[in-house]
């Protein structure tokens, strides 16, 4: 199944929602998701050297942000982020939220976006071509592709 940006698919136990978002060089798009970036995500952005980087970094972040207060019915700026010891990002829970798990890898101008209830759901990169793992999975899983356009 694809969903558009729009049509934000509803996520249950046992399914793992992936999302495909091709970046675009866009500042007007970008200027709209740079507002509910977090502190530390600002920051990082500036910190890129070339214009192209610091638009996909802000895109990608934003839109994994809109993406997650869908999922988290809380407002995408609301959102507050941490890192694990390897500096993986995670989503704080918040009170009576759902326990949404993530993971994120950028390619280009793509960036391809995971997101699963209480269990892990791994992106990775091997040999230029990005691929998905699954942890802790109780009985089968129901992976659901969905696109997005920046």
């Amino acid at each position: 199944m694809t969903y558009p940006c729009v049509d934000y698919p509803g996520l249950s136990i046992g399914e793992i929602h992936v999302w495909i978002v091709r970046l675009a060089d866009d500042h007007h798009a970008t200027a709209d998701l740079v507002r509910i970036l977090g502190q530390e995500e600002r920051v990082r952005a500036a910190q890129f050297s070339f214009d192209c980087d610091r638009i996909r970094f802000i895109q990608a972040h934003g839109i994994v942000r809109r993406i997650l207060s869908n999922y988290s019915d809380a407002d995408a700026s609301a959102l507050t982020f941490a890192r694990n010891r390897h500096g993986k990002p995670h989503l704080m829970p918040r009170m009576n939220g759902p326990n949404l798990q993530f993971s994120i890898s950028h390619s280009g101008n793509y960036c391809m976006f995971a997101v699963r209830l209480d269990h892990c759901a791994k992106l990775f990169q091997a040999g230029g071509k990005q691929g998905l793992s699954c942890f802790k999975g109780n009985g089968p899983t129901r992976c659901i592709l969905c696109f997005v356009d920046a």
